[in-house]
């Protein structure tokens, strides 16, 4: 029993002495990190110092420099006027000269609508002569070829070339090519016939020609 109470004596006595130990430990680590923390706040104070004054400087710095680009800008300013004035003037001389290109473009287009005019008017007056010329040649002469109608034509559409035919006649025969030439395509893409009724010295007869044939009534 005796030792038994000597042995808790000694257990008890070694946890007091651990639990001193431990506290003074602690104690230590507060006291440490008090002071790490203190040391820490008075870098970040002289940090912010730091940054503080950086600012400053730095605005200083762009005064300065706003207060010497000044004058550069209003040369860059009026440099920037001078070509945009010159490339003005360029552009209006280019336009004025693209107006002088249109005018006589528009001068052609009229000369040339005047010009078809006059052709168109030319042809309508050699066809009217032809038509003289036969008439007077029926008056004088009676005539024994004499086309009673005629058609360009294809499956679907048909023109009445009739005139057009009676107005190349000469001499009792009619010499052309069945063409489009004749009045116009009736329908393009398509196969064109020419059908011509006729009389010649009094009888009655129909020939009919396809597109690109040689068109001689009476037949030599």
């Amino acid at each position: 029993m005796k030792a038994n109470s000597v042995m808790l004596s000694f257990l008890g006595a070694g946890a007091v002495v651990g639990v001193a130990i431990c506290l003074a430990v602690e104690r230590q680590a507060r006291l440490r990190l008090g002071e790490e923390n203190k040391a820490l706040r008075q870098q970040v104070d002289q940090m912010a110092g730091l940054v503080a004054e950086n600012e400053r400087l730095s605005n200083l710095v762009a005064q300065a420099s706003r207060s010497q680009s000044r004058p550069d800008e209003r040369l860059k300013a009026q440099s920037l006027s001078d070509e945009q004035s010159l490339e003005l003037l360029r552009l209006r001389g280019e336009a004025g000269a693209l107006r002088e290109q249109s005018k006589e473009l528009e001068t052609l287009r009229e000369e040339n609508r005047q010009a078809r005019a006059a052709l168109e008017s030319g042809h309508k007056t050699q066809n009217a002569g032809h038509a003289a010329t036969a008439d007077k040649g029926a008056a004088s002469k009676e005539s024994q070829f004499q086309i009673l109608r005629a058609e360009y034509w294809t499956q679907n559409a048909r023109l009445d070339v009739t005139e057009e035919l009676r107005g190349r006649i000469l001499d009792d025969k009619l010499k052309a090519i069945a063409s489009n030439n004749i009045k116009g395509d009736p329908e393009f893409g398509q196969t064109k016939h020419l059908t011509i009724e006729y009389s010649f010295a009094g009888v009655t007869m129909t020939n009919e020609f396809r597109e690109g044939d040689l068109v001689i009534i009476p037949g030599e």
